[in-house]
């Protein structure tokens, strides 16, 4: 026994769900931190296969982007982590963070969220269903 843990015996696990995941990203307020704004937004989804990233289309020069774009991961083993985030694409340089990196511990059912970023004093509403119906199940 590991006498740094008070004499207690310690794990590492990571869980995983057998699931379909959907992740609706509606829209943001980006606030007025940033000039010549270019936002989209990353997902990103990892399984038992591997890591999943998609975006949304961007919009040039705007501060309050309606995307409503549906992201349909699919049925697999994921591991219980989303990451999202607002990103500004740039032309000539690697594109920059708007918002904070939001990790989100997926469970399940249907999800809406509001993200306050500290990043650019806006936010951003996005939701996401974790179906562990029986077809997902049975497909494997």
């Amino acid at each position: 026994i590991d006498s740094s843990c008070n004499g207690y015996v310690t794990f590492d696990y990571t869980i995983t769900v057998k699931a379909a995941l959907t992740v609706t990203v509606k829209y943001a307020n980006l606030g007025q931190s940033y000039e010549n704004q270019d936002p989209y937004v990353q997902v990103e989804a990892t399984s038992t296969n591997g890591s999943y990233v998609m975006q949304t289309p961007h919009y040039y020069n705007n501060y309050n982007p309606v995307w409503n774009t549906v992201f349909n991961f699919g049925c697999q083993n994921w591991i219980n982590s989303l990451q999202i985030q607002i990103w500004d694409k740039d032309n000539y340089s690697a594109d920059d963070p708007l918002s904070d990196l939001h990790q989100i511990a997926l469970s399940p059912g249907n999800h809406t969220s509001l993200r306050y970023s500290s990043r650019s004093n806006g936010y951003l509403i996005y939701d996401y269903i974790l179906d562990m119906d029986e077809e997902c199940n049975l497909a494997s």
